[in-house]
C-alpha cells in the first residue's frame, strides 16, 4: 500500500512540474502525455504550433510518456513528427528516459525509430537501469 501511495505521489508531482508551460495548450498537451491520455494528447495537437512544445524544464510531451512508459502516445507522437532525439533541461533524451524507467518495448521502438544511441548521458543514474550494452541488446 505505501509503495503504491509513493509511486502515485511522485507521478502526481511530475505531472504538476510540467503544467508550467508557455500556454495553457501547451500545458494541456505535456500534461496529457505524461498521464498517458491520447485521447487528449490527439486534441492538445489540434491546439498548438509545435509537437514538440516544452514545459519550463524542457520537458516535450515525448520525453515525459517515454519516461512514463506510455508507450501508445509515444507512437502517435512519433507518428506525428516529434523530435526523437529532443532533449530536456538536462540534456537527457526521451531513450534515456525510457531506459531509465526500465520500459524495453519503448527503448526498443525509439532506435528502432532512429532515436542517437551514441550519445552520452550527462547523468550517471542511467547506469542503475539499462546501461549502453544493454540498450544495444534491444535494438
Amino acid at each position: 500500500m505505501a509503495k503504491h501511495i509513493t509511486v502515485s505521489l511522485i507521478i502526481l508531482l511530475g505531472t504538476l512540474a510540467l503544467i508550467a508551460c508557455s500556454s495553457a495548450e501547451d500545458s494541456r498537451l505535456v500534461t496529457s502525455a505524461a498521464n498517458g491520455d491520447i485521447a487528449l494528447v490527439e486534441s492538445s495537437l489540434e491546439n498548438v504550433s509545435n509537437i514538440n512544445v516544452t514545459a519550463n524544464d524542457g520537458w516535450t510531451a515525448l520525453s515525459v510518456s517515454s519516461r512514463e512508459g506510455n508507450i501508445d502516445v509515444v507512437k502517435y507522437l512519433l507518428d506525428h513528427g516529434a523530435d526523437i532525439n529532443a532533449q530536456e533541461s538536462g540534456g537527457n533524451s526521451p531513450l534515456f528516459w525510457a531506459a531509465f524507467g526500465g520500459h524495453v518495448e519503448i527503448v526498443r521502438l525509439l532506435i528502432g525509430r532512429g532515436a542517437d544511441t551514441t550519445r552520452k548521458c550527462p547523468k550517471e543514474r542511467a547506469r542503475n537501469r539499462l546501461n549502453k550494452r544493454q540498450i544495444k541488446q534491444y535494438s
